[in-house]
C-alpha cells in the first residue's frame, strides 16, 4: 500500500486476492489472511496494527 492512499481500496484489492487463492486451490485461512493485510499496511498504522492484535479483534473477511 502507498503511503497516503485509502485504506478501504487496500483492503478490498487484498480480499480480492486472498479470494483468488481460494479458487486457484490454496485457501490462506483467516487468520493468515488477516495478518496479511495487516502486514502491508504502511508504518503510520503501527499503532492500529498493535491495537488490533492486543486487543484480539477476530473479524471475518467481508
Amino acid at each position: 500500500m502507498v503511503e497516503g492512499t485509502p485504506v478501504g481500496t487496500h483492503v478490498v484489492k487484498m480480499i480480492c486476492y486472498i479470494e483468488r487463492f481460494e479458487k486457484l486451490g490454496f485457501p490462506l485461512g483467516v487468520e493468515l489472511a488477516t495478518n496479511v493485510i495487516l502486514q502491508l499496511l504502511p508504518n503510520t498504522f503501527s499503532q492500529f496494527v498493535l491495537n488490533f492484535n492486543m486487543n484480539e479483534i477476530n473479524k471475518t473477511l467481508p
